[in-house]
């Protein structure tokens, strides 16, 4: 998918996210497959502090948390990109 600003400029100020629930996906060494890569990214100290809190409040790590995050508004940014397609298409 390329990069739409006429989409860019619809998507919603807001996403959608549900409340996160205890993995059933074994993970680690329980996991059937060999361990995932490990990702990088470099946060601001007052946006990992505000990640850390919010992970501690859901009992979550901190990796879990930004999966959860990352995963759930990728899917309502494509839910939302189907919407204006379907719309524009019409």
């Amino acid at each position: 998918m390329a990069y739409d600003p006429e989409f860019n400029a619809h998507v919603r100020e807001t996403v959608t996210i549900v409340r996160p629930m205890p993995s059933v996906v074994p993970r680690g060494s329980s996991s059937p497959r060999d361990q995932q890569p490990t990702r990088s990214i470099r946060l601001q100290p007052h946006v990992l502090e505000a990640v850390d809190e919010a992970a501690a409040l859901l009992g979550m790590s901190r990796s879990a948390f930004m999966s959860w995050c990352a995963y759930n508004v990728a899917l309502d940014i494509l839910r939302q990109h189907k919407e204006y397609e379907a719309k524009r298409s019409k």
